[in-house]
This record gives C-alpha cells, structure tokens and sequence, in this order.
C-alpha cells in the first residue's frame, strides 16, 4: 500500500516530512539535535503556505545544528542525500542564505552540492542580491 498523495501542495511539507528530516539530521550527525528540530518545525506549520513552510523548516534547523556555521554546514549536505528530491531537499537548502550570508565561500560550495537534491533557485537569490559580482564568479565555474 502507498501513501496517498498530499491534498495541497504545502502538505509536501508536513509532519511526515519534519519526521523524514528529523531522521535525516540524525542519520548525518550525532551532532543533529532531532527534538530541538522536531519542535521548532512542529510550531505553527498548519497555517503556513509551501513557501513560508520552507522557511519555517529551514529556522527550525538552527537550534539542531552546532553554533559554527562550517559544522552546520556539514551536516545539512550530509543529510541531503537521505532526503526525498524537491521540497523537502529544498527545505534544507534554504538554510544556507538564511544563515549563511557572512560566509560566502562555504555558502556557495554547499549550494553547489545541495541543488543536486533540491533545486537551490531560491537560495542563491540572496548570494546575488548581497554580492553579484562574486556569486556570479563562482556559479561560472
């Protein structure tokens, strides 16, 4: 028997795929701190759209991840292949501009790897808005 498809799009993005997340952070890190994730990605979702979802996701990763942004880092590309391709891929590679626009280089060579799983269309947005000149230099290579 399969899963019946979600009724709205945003339903991509509810509690089975906070579980599939949460599942992912702890397969990639022991480091991954599931309850914090579960919790701050439980509050308030019902009433976001897919988008604002995203977001939410991509926050409530914060407080599941070490303070270093690098160690982060690290763990959010780790957990990217244990994910289902698209929202949930995107969801996660949504925390990159979200909390890593002081650190360029690392941001954009997560964003390389990660959009392999999930588009990251949106997530270089903010890259070219805060330095065009150096994201577009490295998205050319």
């Amino acid at each position: 028997m399969t899963d019946a498809a979600p009724a709205l799009l945003k339903d991509l993005l509810g509690p089975k795929a906070l579980t599939v997340i949460a599942e992912a952070g702890s397969a990639a890190s022991p480091h991954f701190g599931r309850a914090a994730f579960l919790e701050a990605a439980s509050n308030g979702l019902a009433a976001l759209s897919i988008m604002e979802r995203v977001r939410h996701i991509a926050d409530a990763l914060k407080p599941a991840l070490p303070a270093d942004y690098p160690a982060a880092i690290a763990i959010v590309r780790a957990m990217a292949p244990r994910l289902r391709p698209g929202f949930q891929a995107i969801a996660i590679t949504e925390f990159v501009p979200r909390h890593g626009l002081d650190d360029i280089d690392t941001s954009l060579a997560a964003l390389a790897d990660l959009t392999r799983y999930g588009s990251a269309e949106f997530a270089i947005r903010p890259f070219l808005a805060a330095q065009p000149e150096r994201t577009l230099a490295v998205m050319a290579v």
